[in-house]
């Protein structure tokens, strides 16, 4: 059977705690983030990842998941 690995890209996040950590995160009255997706509207929790998308979308990924999909890319590459 053929093996294949995941290609490697880069793309921009930031971490998400509370209101104000990033533009698209809108918290509602009862203090729950919220973030619009291709996929629809969906909830982000304090220590998600917000995503940007090769397509320019954005969506939340928990941190534990972030951790073993993603790993930072040294500066000046």
């Amino acid at each position: 059977m053929q093996k294949f690995r995941k290609k490697v890209i880069e793309l921009e996040a930031v971490q998400w705690f509370k209101d104000g950590d990033h533009p698209l995160v809108v918290v509602d009255e009862n203090g729950q983030g919220r973030i619009q997706t291709d996929s629809g509207l969906q909830t982000v929790n304090p220590g998600d990842w917000i995503i940007a998308g090769l397509g320019g979308e954005h969506y939340p990924l928990c941190d534990a998941k972030f951790k073993v999909l993603y790993e930072p890319v040294p500066v000046g590459q």
